[in-house]
């Protein structure tokens, strides 16, 4: 199953989520989708033990 990487980054900008979790095996897919978002200097990464990498919006 692939994921909707826009719609999941939509949903953490907009509130709905309140982070986002990608595993280190989805990360080359993510990557390409996350550099391309208008609003990533917004969106911070955690990288976690095992490569798992935990997204959440900036406080301003």
């Amino acid at each position: 199953m692939n994921k909707d990487y826009n719609q999941l980054l939509e949903q953490l900008r907009a509130g709905e989520i309140t982070e986002l979790s990608i595993e280190a095996s989805e990360f080359l897919e993510f990557q390409s989708i996350f550099h391309a978002y208008e609003y990533r200097k917004r969106i911070k990464g955690q990288a976690m033990r095992g490569g798992q990498i935990i997204y959440r919006m900036v406080e301003n």
